[in-house]
């Protein structure tokens, strides 16, 4: 196993959306790793359920998290006392259904709104602790065929965000 001591997280806060699974699941066991307090945060059942038994998560707070429900978002980052980086992992992708403008709104709410409205919703505490918003998007921006060339859009979330809130104060 890779252990690399520069990055070391001890006494400090991870929230992951999207941390259950994929990309996000592999960020969170990069931080346990790492000695942080990582809530990895997921929306199904069965994702929610097999971390919970999966003994690499042992340790790790799991939590709900729908992004699209701004209530439950505000919810559980009010709930914290502290928080140091914020990691939107959360995705979806309708493969084809996405022509469809009432499942192209739901990738947009996941993928793009998701991630702002969790960065919105914790900026004042990672402003407290100069923390930092990581948000991961798909290659596929990067990627336009005659199926997927209305994806293109909720990808490039990562650049848009991250490029405008770099330097986050209060």
């Amino acid at each position: 196993m890779f252990h690399d001591p520069t990055f070391n997280f001890t006494n400090k806060t991870i929230l992951i959306t999207g941390g259950v699974s994929g990309i996000g699941a592999a960020t969170t066991l990069a931080f346990k790793r790492a000695s942080a307090s990582v809530i990895a945060c997921g929306v199904t059942d069965q994702e929610i359920d097999a971390a919970k038994v999966n003994p690499d998560f042992s340790g790790i707070r799991v939590e709900r998290l729908d992004v699209c429900d701004g209530d439950a978002v505000n919810r559980l980052i009010g709930s914290l006392a502290s928080l140091d980086c914020v990691v939107n992992s959360a995705g979806i992708i309708r493969r084809l259904a996405e022509h469809d403008p009432k499942v192209f709104e739901e990738v947009i709410d996941v993928n793009f709104t998701g991630g702002m409205r969790v960065a919105s919703a914790a900026r004042p505490l990672l402003a407290k602790s100069k923390g930092s918003t990581v948000l991961i998007g798909s290659v596929m921006s990067d990627s336009v065929s005659k199926s997927r060339r209305y994806f293109v859009a909720p990808p490039c979330r990562a650049f848009a965000l991250s490029a405008s809130s770099r330097r986050v104060s209060s």
